[in-house]
């Protein structure tokens, strides 16, 4: 069913780009005082009135088929100065994208009409929306994205001002960190991807199926209060401007690890995806941790405790391959009378491997030194997921829009650490072993619709929203031997194994799984 889909998709694209001799206009139009879309508002062409559509519930518009050339386009609403926007250029097979602000006529005048430049009016419609809103906010629209090689939400977030990214993926906003910031996606709020920290990985959203950005610094009567730092807004596109199909692949070279020597441990058969096959599972006959800390056998805890896998040995790989990522992105869009129906997909996959070298010291008040440990990590990472938008148009006063994600982000890691303990005169070589996968599903079903006798317009969302985070088989062992030996004997490491409790500094299995699920619902009424 997948090949059938994207060989359908292939199809449509090429056919658009072969032959279709004809472009589109599109964008949207915007009231200049409050930013918001401006339903029923006539567009046409300065040369033909009679090529000329109505905007949308959201304020959207296409002029289709046209032939290539270039055009001056008329907008005019009922109580608003008209405006003509000259030279819009149309391309052969592809659509331009106009947005168009409109201001309100304060007085009666006689007929005149504003002419102003293409660029100047894509600009002008976020930047209007920042000046009038009630808060302190700043943003990044998607015709802007354009002219920048962002990626992912994430290098988006780096050109809006007040906002710096760690670890490629977490917003910091005016310096304040993750647990003072807040983060939506159309409407509704989105869960942590992090379980010991109150944050999201915006690296997972894909820069191409962004409709804007925008940062909210301040508070407002119908967003969520819970921020200081700032109110992060990801909307995404639902129905596209035409069916498209595009594939971008991606490679890096690291001169510290690629083809450089790379230390890991025998997993699983799915840590590609990012996700534990059962490799790494507690044995199903393993007792409960009740159960196996009340045994009062000795002998009966260490048959059970041999039900785990002996995996503790260490694979040295001679080369570390270069980082991969590809970005599968496709549109559909369709006409159905007087409906429109539309959707986006995307799939996006990411692996690569890193390696770092961590100095850790411990010293008492006197300066002296407690330890001193070098620490080699070799880490694997997994990125990926999937979204799948759906909208349908009911004429041009109702849609209701399905969107869902999936998001997957994994680190499979190996630690060898070197050092002396200076307090114990021993010197250390210990390992660690840990798979940590997380996983975001986040379902929402929307709706908006306009009611011309009541001019009332109503917007509502309903969502699910789950983060997952499994941590199988965390692994460590730790060895020593003294720095001066006690006999001629002692010249080798011998692991220390804790009798009785397993021990997080010395050696031990640790499992964890957390999962929080977050509802929401939310309805507007707009009255001018």
């Amino acid at each position: 069913m997948i090949r059938l889909t994207l060989l359908t998709v292939l199809s449509i694209f090429i056919f658009n780009n072969t032959f279709c001799q004809t472009g589109s206009i599109s964008g949207k139009v915007t009231d200049a005082s409050s930013a918001e879309g401006l339903i029923g508002a006539t567009v046409f062409l300065k040369s033909d009135s009679t090529v000329g559509t109505l905007t949308d519930i959201d304020g959207y518009y296409t002029l289709e088929n046209l032939p290539a050339g270039s055009y001056n386009i008329v907008i005019r609403y009922v109580s608003y100065q008209s405006k003509e926007i000259d030279g819009v250029v149309v391309t052969s097979g592809n659509i331009t994208q106009q947005d168009v602000t409109l201001s309100t006529a304060s007085k009666v005048l006689n007929n005149f009409t504003v002419t102003a430049s293409p660029l100047q009016e894509n600009i002008n419609s976020l930047m209007v929306m920042q000046k009038n809103n009630g808060t302190v906010s700043n943003g990044i629209s998607a015709d802007m994205l354009k002219k920048t090689p962002s990626r992912s939400t994430a290098d988006a977030l780096k050109l809006i001002s007040g906002t710096t990214i760690q670890e490629n993926k977490f917003a910091i906003v005016r310096g304040l960190g993750d647990r003072y910031n807040n983060s939506m996606i159309n409407g509704a709020p989105l869960p942590s991807t992090e379980p010991d920290r109150k944050t999201f990985a915006f690296d997972l959203i894909p820069a191409s199926l962004i409709d804007n950005v925008i940062l909210v610094k301040t508070a407002e009567p119908d967003l969520p209060g819970d921020f200081a730092g700032g109110l992060i807004q990801v909307n995404t596109r639902d129905i596209p401007e035409s069916n498209s199909l595009s594939l971008s692949l991606g490679s890096n070279y690291n001169s510290i690890s690629t083809f450089k020597p790379f230390d890991s441990y025998a997993g699983g058969k799915n840590d590609w995806l990012g996700i534990d096959d059962g490799t790494r599972a507690i044995p199903n006959a393993f007792p409960g941790s009740d159960a196996y800390q009340s045994e009062t056998d000795r002998n009966l805890q260490i048959e059970q405790s041999k039900l785990f896998n002996n995996d503790w040995a260490l694979i040295n790989k001679n080369s570390a391959m270069p980082a991969m990522n590809f970005q599968l992105a496709g549109g559909l869009k369709s006409q159905i009378g007087k409906n429109e129906f539309g959707g986006i997909f995307a799939i996006t996959y990411s692996n690569q491997l890193k390696y770092t070298q961590t100095f850790r010291g411990e010293y008492n008040t006197d300066t002296s030194s407690v330890f001193a440990y070098y620490d080699d990590q070799y880490k694997n990472n997994v990125l990926w997921g999937a979204i799948g938008n759906l909208s349908f148009k009911l004429g041009s006063n109702h849609k209701l829009t399905f969107k869902n994600t999936l998001n997957i982000n994994a680190d499979n890691s190996t630690t060898i650490r070197n050092g002396t303990h200076f307090e114990r005169q021993q010197l250390v070589k210990s390992y660690n072993y840990d798979f940590v996968s997380n996983k975001l599903v986040n379902t929402q079903l929307s709706g908006d619709d306009f009611f011309p006798s009541l001019r009332l317009k109503l917007k509502w969302n309903a969502g699910i929203a789950k983060t997952l985070r499994d941590q199988p088989d965390q692994r460590k062992l730790y060895y020593y031997r003294n720095i001066v030996p006690n006999d001629p004997s002692d010249t080798i490491f011998q692991a220390y194994i804790p009798i009785g409790s397993a021990s997080p500094e010395y050696a031990g299995k640790f499992y964890s799984n957390l999962n929080e699920t977050l509802k929401s619902f939310s309805l507007d009424a707009i009255v001018p």
